[in-house]
């Protein structure tokens, strides 16, 4: 594929280097598969389901403990198939001698001398003596170095990591040396060579270390061991564990260095000579073995003994001895495998533990531990026996319910049992014997062995005089088993099958040692392939990224380096052998998915020969070896299930369901690649690629090193064009060629892959494909059509493995620059997203499309920010061709025309006059218009209405919205699923439109943008030299009004009704009222109905039926504020009449929870709201209906705050309880009442009977008995009110206040009904008040005082209404009551009956005459003081009117009144006739008064 152009060839190079920085992160949109590739491009994420299927390569895994309870005993071990290599062999020819320095010092050894391998340094070592050899055991003539800083003998030698913080970061690794007198640490230091070698182990140095040394107390050390953490632990010769403690510095609680005892209980307080007469003589212990994972030490006696340490989960606690095994055959014994493994009464010293060697957790949870006794045999235990084995895989599966004892993760250990044995290793059978595991039928002499990774190697003496080595190495056998094995048994494990193998030559010497080197993976450390199983289950999946097995071997005559062969090892010496034979038999044995897989593997490896790659070709191409794609009807897959279910001759399966679309039994070459490729992206495939860091969320790091991501890429892509090249080998050989006298198919093969359609066209022509010459032409179809399927599979796998690749890339070139700066530059969302972007994520990109595109353009726009002078062109050019070469799908044309409108867009904002920045600013807007996919809105909305592109913002919000909603689903009705989903897609869009109108109204911070005119020039020239961003200026008024009214023009006249709706809403929630109404529209009419709740209502007219019918709601608050706008609307435009019907409805709206509550209140207000509006129609039917209902509410509003009075006085009526009166309360306040609901529901009731007269004087019509009946109810209540204040102690309850009260009753109520006889009987009403003065009514009591409260009372009721003409009304009312003396006497006025009790005794009824009097005298005497003094003073004459022309007219008919009164005052007889002379008297003297001034 040619490279594509660079990037910015002519743009970029335009711009200077101020002018590329801070391009803003632009997510682009999601992406297809890159282009150009040959066959049809399936979707990748069931390509990968594909893969999964047919690989199978999550089998299941088995615990240790299953596999060997399964195995059967005649299929324990195998052998190699014969010629093929053995599985180990030396590295070197020939085994190098051990170094003169150390063999000239072992010929001069006086007391001790030892030898090993430190693996992890590249190191091999001798002690002899005092003195310590160290050198390369990997390079011939290597110089060891020695020490010899002690003067006593050497006895023990060991190697560990250091604790963290206690030594300089220089010393590496700790050297332990204990001598017969002394234990003394030295730092280990390697580096590399200073001409810049590789090897990191080239130089080493001892430094010694003066503080850290101590003494061994007469204690021979025989053992060491060391944890991962750097904890130190030696065994000595008096069969006592010990550790040795170091730190920093020394502290109060504890030395720098020292030692600790581990065991000996109570012997640690005596002298060191006494145990052995106390205790008998100790045994010394042989080895010290540490368990890091589980955080146990086992130590291993001379006579077998094992005892077991706890240092707790973390290994970091204190040890602490848990478990002793002290006979190891007996225990041993009495399993069943261990009765037929050590023979009852065997000789002791083949029994004896040679090595002990801990289990990983990735290979048992239940098995911990395994010894190897000197004849080879093995014993496999456990420290805590309740712990159950893992099966099937389900290490991950267990219930979180299983308690902690259980729990291998936290299982403390508390025993030491035996679980199983196995034999000896076999010794290689002669031809045509047969293997055999009898106990007795191999002796072995073990002198050391090594396990690591499911591999055992055990070295034995050898030789006529036992002075060699014979090696032998028993693994895992990951071939099929044979078809006798039944691999069901129990669990469903198969069994724990060992291939035994041997080095073909003796080693010389006796072998010290054996070290296994440190096996590193390809991949980076934070990968760890097939998961958490170790290579010893997962070899076959292992060898994708780890070398061979590296062994060392240590014995007296010299270090011998060797290597364990993996499969795929084996498979490339048969390939480079080309024997037929014996490749048929390497397919058979693994079966040909995994043997091809390994083709694979060999045929991509970096730097293969190509004679191998070809060899690997053939071999995948050999139908004898990996088979071919069969349709079920040829016996592929489902054909045997087709068979048992009974299917016929004619291919119809009676029975069962018929695939419509069946797909072939793939053949073994297929399978394999899908084994190859799901093996090689299992590593990654589920890994999170970047994230925060654990320590500060802030801190964005990527989780995958480039070492690991370079190697993946590059097997991708030597699979990608292996692929290619098979497959242009098969179109080159000329498949779709008539192959039985048919016309010529025109490069079937080819078009069928190139076209990229599936379907299957009439493969009519014979192919090359086994068995098909012959065949009848149905067949040859059939088979045809599954090789082009298979085919395309094939095809579908490497556009998988091209776009992983891919994706490999751009995280390469993501990781090599600063990951945190760019992650910075995206937005929230995305950064959510990345937090939980795995690299499936962005190979399939289905949970997260947009995710990569954001780090592409980070990825751009970073390196146009951090590149200057002119390597920013340069620069980013070449980031660009290199992402559009190595990752077309991640990078395409449209970025690049995205990026280009960006650069236009930065060199807009630092452009140095108006003029040119509009003009860069409209160019940048065109192109952004071009590719909006690729636009981020929350980056360029922001720099637009910077550069005052306020309708360009809009244009490009609209196409933006488009794209997330191509269908328009968001302007349709409903709210479904797929509605709801574009709507919150074109939202996100609209509100970073929204962020700039906001501000424009008002909302939020002051806009700013770039300066106009001579501020823009000044701006321009001050950032020419900085290359700075011009900086923004404020908005004028002026400004901000024309670029608010060009938005919301742009929004309006675009067509777009959701956004037009958006707009609205916007407008309401911020409170610009006048901004919505000043856009007045049928449209914006239509929205405030539907968003008020009157969608389903008319009354749009002006007319009277513009008023809403019934009732609408519950109304939120934002509904309300709609309907309120809609009724302003309704104002603005002159519909008065509609404006009114909105606003009755309001009135009339149901109440409901929270903030859709209305009170009466609000009721009444909007009731008067819709009076206004109506009055404004002038239409009197609708003003009197409203009228109406105004009175009605303010009804229901005086009955709502007499309830609320009861309610705080607990004034709770009789036969009411308080939850009765809080019920009526509230449904009160719930909703508009009618009046008759309002008198029979709530008034009457609930005896409010001031409401009632309120009622009845607004009803009208009714009797005036009736109303007479509620005046005396009215008056009792308040005089009943009265007396209970007086029986409470307050002075209001006393007669001249139980008369003020009523009298305030009647005054607050008539003034609202005068001069409406039929609602204010003045009369009556006026006798009942005389009654209670008198103390006559309702019930005898004292008289009142103050004659003057009734008459006071009646003014105060009549002169809003009669002015000046109050004092006659009042005059004339009295002088009703007394001038019908036989009526009052005899109850004839209305009510005397009642206030005398019919015909009533004398002085009660002389009593109230005497009353009447009494108050026409106060009259008299209030007239002459407020109205005739003040017209004497010169006060105005008011001009009400009066039945009196003038101020002398109105004395003289007072006058007449007095003289009349005083006659009627004589008349009273009885014992009140001096009371009546008295009062005559004073009429006397107001009626002379009176004619003096008014000049009688």
């Amino acid at each position: 594929m040619a490279a594509p152009p660079p990037l910015w060839q002519h743009e970029v190079a335009t711009l200077g280097r101020d002018q590329t920085s801070k391009l803003p992160v632009v997510p682009i949109a999601s992406r297809a598969a890159a282009a150009g590739m040959d066959g049809a491009e399936e979707k990748l994420s069931e390509t990968w389901r594909h893969i999964k299927g047919v690989a199978r390569d999550d089998a299941k895994q088995y615990d240790l403990m299953e596999l060997v309870r399964n195995a059967r005993r005649e299929d324990t071990y195998q052998f190699p198939v014969p010629g093929w290599p053995s599985l180990l062999r030396a590295v070197s020819p020939s085994m190098p001698d051990l170094p003169a320095m150390v063999q000239d010092k072992y010929r001069t050894c006086q007391t001790m001398c030892f030898c090993g391998v430190f693996p992890e340094i590249r190191r091999a070592w001798a002690s002899v003596d005092n003195s310590l050899f160290l050198w390369r055991y990997d390079r011939s003539g290597d110089v060891p170095v020695e020490y010899c800083g002690e003067e006593q003998a050497i006895c023990c030698v060991g190697l560990a990591q250091p604790k963290p913080g206690v030594f300089l970061s220089a010393i590496q690794h700790v050297l332990v040396l204990a001598t017969t007198v002394e234990i003394v640490l030295l730092g280990v230091c390697t580096s590399p060579a200073k001409g810049g070698s590789s090897d990191a182990y080239e130089q080493l140095s001892l430094q010694p270390m003066p503080l850290y040394s101590l003494p061994s107390d007469n204690v021979v050390m025989t053992c060491f061991a060391a944890s991962d953490s750097g904890r130190i632990f030696l065994g000595g010769s008096d069969g006592h564990v010990y550790e040795v403690q170091y730190a920093a510095t020394d502290s109060w609680r504890q030395r720098r260095c020292s030692k600790v005892r581990v065991t000996g209980g109570i012997q640690q307080m005596l002298p060191s000579f006494l145990p052995s007469f106390l205790f008998g003589a100790p045994v010394p212990l042989d080895k010290l073995v540490l368990d890091n994972e589980r955080g146990i030490l086992y130590s291993l006696a001379a006579n077998s003994a094992i005892q077991v340490f706890d240092l707790g989960a973390d290994g970091t606690e204190p040890a602490k001895r848990v478990a002793e095994l002290t006979d190891f055959l007996t225990e041993v014994s009495r399993l069943p495998t261990g009765r037929s493994v050590f023979a009852p009464g065997e000789d002791k010293r083949g029994t004896a533990i040679k090595y002990l060697a801990v289990i990983p957790m990735s290979e048992s949870w239940k098995v911990h531990l395994m010894a190897v006794t000197s004849n080879g045999r093995r014993a496999f235990l456990t420290t805590n026996p309740q712990v159950r084995a893992y099966s099937y895989g389900s290490r991950d599966s267990r219930s979180s319910s299983v308690p902690a004892h259980l729990d291998p993760k936290k299982a403390r250990p508390c025993a030491l049992v035996a679980l199983d044995a196995r034999g000896p290793l076999p010794q290689a059978p002669v031809a045509g014997s047969r293997v055999t595991t009898d106990p007795t039928s191999r002796v072995l002499d073990v002198t050391a062995a090594l396990y690591t990774q499911g591999t055992l190697v055990l070295a034995e003496s050898a030789g006529p005089d036992g002075k060699a080595t014979k090696l032998l190495l028993a693994a895992r056998n990951h071939t099929l088993p044979p078809p006798s094995v039944n691999v069901n048994l129990g669990s469903g494990a198969a069994g724990l099958r060992e291939v035994v193998s041997d080095l073909e030559q003796h080693i010389p010497g006796e072998t010290t040692a054996i070290g296994c080197l440190p096996q590193p993976s390809v991949l980076g450390p934070e990968l760890h392939p097939g998961g958490s199983w170790g290579a010893c289950q997962d070899e076959l999946a292992g060898q994708m990224f780890s070398g061979p097995l590296q062994l060392v071997l240590v014995s007296t005559a010299g270090v011998l380096q060797l290597e364990r062969r993996r499969p795929v090892d084996v498979l490339q010496a048969l390939l480079q052998e080309r024997s037929p034979e014996k490749l048929q038999q390497f397919f058979e044995a693994y079966g040909a998915p995994e043997a091809a897989a390994m083709c694979y593997l060999l045929a991509t490896a970096e730097n293969q020969s190509m004679r191998l790659v070809e060899e690997a070709i053939t071999a995948l191409e050999n139908p004898l070896l990996v088979g071919q794609p069969l349709m079920p009807e040829e016996g592929g897959s489902g054909a045997e299930a087709a068979r048992n279910a009974g299917a016929t001759g004619d291919g119809i399966y009676m029975g069962t369901a018929v695939n419509p679309n069946p797909e072939p039994d793939w053949s073994g070459a297929h399978k394999g690649l899908a084994v190859y490729i799901s093996r090689l992206l299992a590593p990654i495939w589920e890994a999170k690629l970047i994230t925060p860091s654990a320590s500060n969320a802030n801190v964005w790091k990527a989780r995958l090193s480039e070492r690991s991501m370079t190697v993946l890429e590059n097997k991708l892509r030597a699979l990608e064009r292996f692929l290619a090249e098979i497959s242009k080998r098969r179109k080159a050989r000329g498949f779709g060629k008539a192959g039985n006298g048919q016309q010529h198919s025109s490069s079937f093969l080819g078009g069928q892959l190139e076209d990229g359609t599936s379907r299957l066209l009439n493969a009519g022509s014979a192919l090359a494909v086994a068995g098909a010459g012959d065949a009848p032409f149905v067949k040859r179809q059939r088979m045809w059509n599954a090789f082009v399927m298979e085919e395309q599979r094939n095809n579908a796998v490497r556009q998988l493995a091209s776009k992983a690749a891919q994706a490999l890339l751009l995280l390469r070139t993501i990781v090599a620059g600063n990951v945190n700066r760019l992650v910075n530059r995206l937005d929230a969302d995305t950064k959510r997203a990345l937090r939980d972007l795995h690299f499936r994520d962005l190979v399939l990109e289905g949970s997260s499309p947009g995710t990569a595109a954001a780090l592409v353009a980070a990825l751009v726009a970073d390196q146009l920010d951090q590149a200057g002078g002119g390597s920013a062109a340069g620069g980013v050019a070449e980031l660009a061709t290199a992402l559009q070469a190595g990752a077309p799908a991640y990078f395409r044309e449209q970025d690049r025309q995205f990026f280009q409108a960006t650069a236009k867009l930065k060199a807009a904002e630092e452009a140095g006059s108006a003029a040119e920045r509009d003009a860069a600013a409209r160019e940048a807007l065109a192109g952004l218009l071009r590719v909006p996919q690729c636009v981020n809105l929350s980056q360029m909305v922001g720099r637009l209405a910077f550069l005052r592109q306020y309708e360009g913002v809009v244009e490009l919000v609209l196409r933006c919205a488009a794209l997330a909603d191509p269908h328009s689903q968001a302007w349709r009705l409903g709210s479904s699923a797929d509605t709801a989903a574009a709507r919150a897609a074109r939202d996100r869009c609209y509100s970073y439109l929204l962020g700039v109108l906001k501000p424009l109204l008002g909302v939020g911070p002051p806009p700013v943008a770039a300066p106009l005119g001579a501020a823009a020039a000044a701006a321009g020239t001050a950032g020419a030299g900085a290359g700075a961003e011009a900086e923004g200026s404020p908005l004028t008024p002026k400004e901000r009004l024309a670029a608010k009214e060009a938005m919301m023009q742009a929004i309006l006249r675009s067509g777009d009704q959701y956004l037009v709706t958006v707009l609205y809403s916007t407008l309401v929630d911020v409170g610009a009222d006048e901004d919505l109404l000043a856009h007045p529209s049928a449209a914006l009419e239509l929205y405030l109905r539907q968003e008020g709740g009157l969608a389903g209502n008319a009354g749009g007219g002006g007319g009277p039926g513009a008023l809403v019918g019934g009732q609408v709601g519950p109304l939120s608050r934002r509904q309300v504020a709609h309907l309120e706008l809609l009724a302003r609307l309704h104002i603005k435009k002159g519909k008065y009449a509609a404006a009114a019907g909105v606003y009755r409805a309001l009135a009339e709206r149901r109440s409901g929870a929270g903030d859709a509550a209305v009170s009466l209140e609000q009721r009444l207000d909007a009731l008067h709201n819709a009076l206004l509006q109506a009055r404004s129609v002038g239409d009197e039917q609708l003003t009197d209906g409203l009228r109406g209902s105004v009175k009605v509410m303010s009804l229901q509003l005086s009955i709502a705050d007499q309830l609320k009075q009861r309610l705080a006085a607990a004034a709770i009526p009789a036969g009411c309880t308080r939850e009765q009166l809080q019920a009526q309360l509230r449904e009160l306040q719930s909703s508009s009442l009618d009046i008759s609901d309002l008198y029979n529901s709530y008034a009457q009731p609930l005896e409010l009977w001031g409401v009632c007269l309120d009622i009845c004087n607004f009803a009208g019509n009714v009797p005036a008995e009736y109303v007479r009946q509620l005046w005396d109810l009215l008056l009792k209540q308040a005089w009943e009110q009265q007396q209970q204040q007086q029986q409470q102690g307050d002075e209001a309850g006393e007669p001249d206040g139980r008369l003020q009260g009523c009298c305030d009753k009647v005054a607050a109520l008539g003034v609202n009904f005068y001069p409406n006889e039929s609602s204010l009987p003045l009369s009556h009403v006026t006798l009942r008040l005389e009654a209670i003065a008198a103390g006559l009514w309702p019930s005898p009591c004292d008289a009142a005082r103050d004659a003057s409260l009734v008459v006071r009372c009646l003014r105060a009721l009549l002169a809003p209404a009669a002015g000046d003409n109050a004092s006659g009304v009042i005059a004339g009312v009295y002088e009703q009551l007394l001038a019908k003396r036989g009526a009052l006497l005899d109850g004839g006025v209305a009510g005397a009956g009642v206030v005398l009790g019919g015909s009533g005794d004398g002085a009660a009824r002389s009593a109230l005459r005497l009353r009447l009097l009494q108050s026409l005298a106060a009259h008299c005497r209030i007239v002459m003081e407020e109205e005739l003094a003040s017209s004497l003073t010169g006060q105005p004459d008011h001009g009400y009117p009066s039945r009196f022309l003038g101020r002398s007219q109105q004395a003289a008919a007072l006058a007449d009144l007095a003289e009349r009164c005083a006659a009627e005052a004589r008349g009273i007889g009885g014992d009140a006739a001096a009371e009546g002379l008295a009062l005559a008297e004073q009429f006397d003297r107001v009626a002379a008064q009176l004619a003096g001034s008014s000049g009688r």
